[in-house]
């Protein structure tokens, strides 16, 4: 069994890959992930800085889903590269740090 949480919010993760939203007519072309993107609450208000509108989640998170880049989320997402990698154990894949 695994647990895995965002740290702070799960918008955090929506941060962390914030280029590869830019293609959602809601998302500001000029749209950068912050450095660190989970170093500090308040990532939905982070988020919304990069938008055209009120983040929702009802109306923004599955479709924000469904466009990020999964390996930029995990390179630049410690608890990103966490769920990953409980994913990879529970369907028995090697993880690319132990293959």
């Amino acid at each position: 069994m695994e647990i895995v949480i965002a740290r702070q919010e799960y918008e955090s993760w929506f941060l962390a890959a914030a280029e590869s939203l830019r293609d959602h007519p809601s998302v500001r072309d000029d749209a950068t992930a912050p450095a660190d993107p989970e170093a500090r609450r308040g990532a939905k208000a982070r988020l919304e800085s990069m938008m055209c509108e009120s983040y929702k989640e009802t109306l923004h998170q599955a479709k924000f889903s469904a466009l990020l880049d999964l390996r930029v989320a995990r390179d630049n997402s410690r608890s990103f590269r966490r769920m990953v990698h409980a994913i990879e154990t529970l369907l028995g894949h090697p993880t690319a740090s132990s293959a």
